[in-house]
């Protein structure tokens, strides 16, 4: 207690001893610890709702291409001039950009120089908010290109639907959890098979004509798995609207070495040929007919597979997601 004197009478003044502060600090603490993993899982939970909502509005935009152009956006774009230059390409995700209401960056590109050519600067290395991740990263102008090391561009956090990769029996093959190397399978100029090919393919552009499947039943655009965070600088991490980032703008429903599974195995898997979520054990994915919807890791692989393909003939069940 703390004694004071008021006009000659002595008073007790009420305050907190050691003891009881000790433990009100305590309380605070605890509180504390219960109430930082809410928070989190607030934050993490708006996330997941701003990262379905990017999904929605690149797979509108790759629609209005379609209704557009007639077809839905080539996975490489090649140039008029000189077609066997694919410095001189663009990627499925820089096409559709007068789509998502950012003309204004699209008319900026000259296909007749290269894309990390300085003339091609704000085209292609302005950070589009759209292709970022939210439970990963912001959008970032800092990504290297595939034949220039100096040069950065826009990061992308989303790939397209390649389908399966196939081996010369038409059976899928597994593919490595690690990053690329000279002798690794580098499947992008397989030919085209509707069977086992997906809507985006590096031959030729699709139309929605051709997804006998049905839109509903076919993936357009997903999570894709980049690996380590913060890795960011080799293959699986390109410059995303530069149409030889293959290893970036594609992702396939093939299984793993290791794993029954299309998704990582581990958050240090290198792969630069699965989808895959930052966080948890599911990642979101736009169909074809435009609706978002999160997939999870232990879904069928045949069935994953099925929903990957354009015209395989395989009937979904329909609790497949249950």
């Amino acid at each position: 207690m703390i004694h004071v004197v008021v006009r000659g009478k002595r008073q007790q003044l009420a305050a907190f001893t050691l003891v009881e502060l000790l433990v009100v600090i305590a309380i605070i603490g605890v509180l504390v610890s219960i109430l930082l993993p809410a928070v989190g899982a607030v934050r993490d939970s708006a996330r997941r709702v701003e990262n379905t909502n990017n999904l929605r509005n690149i797979g509108t935009a790759i629609l209005l291409h379609e209704e557009s152009k007639r077809k839905l956006p080539a996975l490489v774009k090649r140039s008029v001039e000189d077609p066997n230059d694919l410095t001189k390409s663009v990627s499925w995700a820089f096409q559709i950009l007068p789509y998502l209401e950012l003309g204004n960056i699209y008319d900026r590109y000259d296909d007749s120089k290269a894309c990390f050519a300085p003339e091609n600067q704000i085209a292609m290395g302005t950070p589009i908010s759209v292709y970022a991740n939210p439970r990963s990263r912001d959008a970032r102008g800092d990504r290297t290109y595939a034949k220039s090391a100096n040069r950065a561009g826009s990061s992308l956090d989303y790939a397209v639907n390649g389908g399966t990769i196939v081996d010369d029996r038409r059976q899928p093959v597994r593919l490595p959890s690690q990053r690329p190397s000279p002798s690794t399978l580098y499947p992008y100029d397989q030919d085209f098979d509707p069977k086992f090919s997906g809507p985006f393919h590096a031959a030729q552009a699709v139309s929605t004509a051709a997804v006998r499947d049905g839109l509903s039943n076919t993936l357009c655009v997903g999570d894709r798995w980049i690996g380590p965070m913060g890795s960011g600088s080799g293959v699986n991490d390109q410059a995303g609207l530069a149409g030889d980032s293959l290893f970036t703008t594609v992702r396939f429903s093939n299984l793993g070495t290791s794993t029954q599974l299309p998704f990582p195995d581990s958050k240090e898997e290198e792969s630069v040929y699965k989808f895959g979520s930052p966080r948890g054990n599911d990642a979101c994915f736009v169909f074809l007919d435009g609706r978002a919807q999160w997939v999870p890791y232990d879904v069928d692989k045949n069935v994953f597979q099925a929903l990957s393909s354009i015209n395989d003939g395989f009937v979904i069940p329909g609790d497949w997601d249950d």
